[in-house]
């Protein structure tokens, strides 16, 4: 690897300091990837309700694809981090080739079918017909760029796992804040450019996400992260192996929770189209609020695995101690602070009364449980690259799909929106409590990991 690649030192010095600095930029890192979404639905939100509402049936749908490349981009994190506590670049670039080849695979297969089923998925999910040709304005051309938004997110990781957090953020802002002056400029019109609408918003995403791929190639060519020649298959299909087998159950459990969130979404669109726009509001201030959480989870998976090929166990215990504590104590805090923070957050997406009281009593109820789910996605993380993948990945699935959404189907009968929401509530506390205990009980264990 090219000496100028950035690293950082992740098997000597205190764990909480390490990991406080690298959860810093990655909490920069997934706004930026969160933002382009975020930014589309503020602007778009503008147009009315029924664009709003379309744009919160896309969100699960996006974060559901999304979902894959980040469970491949573990896959191949973990191996790469491992190699670079082993100091082997080789096996570093060769791996990351056949990740690049592997997501540049998975995105054309979204473009075709994406396309091909769109409406399909969206009628499932509960759309109407209004909605429909909204929702296909926006999603043909996210799905006919789907190349240029997945790749960036695999080599952002791949930066991450060598232990560059600062280039792949730089990047990721530089691409969120095109997409916030392109978004007005083509949703409403500017100068020759007619107004778009929702097709502006999508167009103005691909735009970014275009200058960000380029930027990316650049630097990774720049650091010799990829062979500048052919790999050999047989090669290829042991890497993809590699990163298969960590990368598939955590795509799988992380794909959980978009799928389940569409499905949620079907049963709230039983309430109408105003109480999707209020679900869709809320699923994304949530998205932002866990970031600490996802930026834990994200820093703690370079840290196990530099330490875990150093064979330094210790530190790798100590750190998720630290990690599982302080995201209980941060979350909780956090919960009562958004008491009077609801509403403002609430309107800064809509201004209409009913949207903002149905979004109210979500932000008022689900919060007190954000620590908990802090717990589920670190100690997936945790789970993942200590080679028990399955064990925190299954336990996540059945989160969603064996307590939230038979729960929110019960008690949405009973207390309707209300119930749905308490559902969760509930879902996220019983699945902290089985990961924490499942953790205790990986402590406990005197062998080596």
């Amino acid at each position: 690897m090219s000496n100028n690649v950035k690293t950082i030192e992740l098997t000597k010095g205190s764990e909480s300091s390490i990991l406080f600095k690298m959860t810093l930029p990655a909490i920069v890192g997934l706004i930026a990837i969160l933002g382009f979404n975020l930014v589309d639905t503020f602007f778009v939100a503008k147009l009315g309700t029924d664009a709003l509402a379309a744009m919160s049936f896309t969100f699960p749908v996006v974060t559901a694809l999304r979902s894959i490349i980040t469970g491949l981009a573990i896959g191949s994190c973990v191996h790469i981090a491992v190699q670079t506590g082993k100091n082997n670049n080789e096996k570093i670039i060769k791996c990351t080739q056949s990740g690049f080849i592997l997501v540049s695979i998975i995105s054309i297969l979204t473009t075709v079918f994406g396309i091909l089923f769109s409406d399909y998925i969206y009628m499932w999910m509960g759309a109407d017909n209004s909605l429909l040709p909204m929702i296909r304005e926006y999603m043909n051309i996210w799905y006919a760029g789907a190349f240029f938004i997945m790749v960036p997110m695999f080599f952002h990781s791949v930066l991450r796992s060598s232990g560059d957090a600062s280039l792949p953020n730089k990047i990721f802002s530089a691409g969120i804040i095109l997409n916030i002056i392109l978004d007005p400029i083509f949703i409403f019109g500017f100068g020759f450019i007619p107004q778009m609408g929702i097709t502006g918003a999508a167009i103005a995403t691909i735009i970014a996400q275009i200058f960000m791929f380029i930027w990316f190639l650049k630097e990774i060519l720049q650091k010799n992260l990829i062979y500048k020649k052919y790999l050999d298959f047989d090669e290829i299909i042991i890497y993809w192996e590699k990163i298969i087998n960590v990368g598939f159950p955590s795509m799988l459990s992380k794909m959980a929770i978009p799928v389940a969130f569409g499905i949620i979404t079907g049963i709230v669109a039983g309430f109408g189209s105003n109480a999707v726009a209020a679900y869709g509001v809320v699923t994304k201030i949530e998205s932002i609020l866990l970031i600490v959480a996802i930026a834990v989870s994200t820093a703690i998976g370079p840290f196990i695995g530099q330490n875990l090929g150093a064979n330094l166990y210790e530190r790798i215990k100590r750190a998720i101690h630290i990690s599982f504590n302080l995201s209980i104590v941060f979350y909780t805090l956090l919960a009562l602070i958004m008491i009077p923070l609801s509403i403002p957050l609430i309107q800064v997406f809509t201004n209409d009364a009913q949207i903002i009281e149905t979004a109210k009593k979500y932000l008022y109820i689900v919060p007190a449980s954000y620590g908990f789910i802090a717990v589920t996605i670190i100690g997936t993380s945790v789970f993942n690259v200590l080679k028990r993948a399955y064990v925190g990945n299954l336990m996540m699935v059945l989160r969603m799909f064996m307590i939230f959404i038979p729960l929110a189907l019960i008690l949405s009968k009973q207390f309707g929106l209300t119930g749905i929401f308490t559902a969760a509530l509930v879902s996220n506390i019983i699945a902290g409590l089985i990961f924490w205990i499942s953790a205790y009980k990986l402590f406990k264990k005197q062998e080596e990991f």
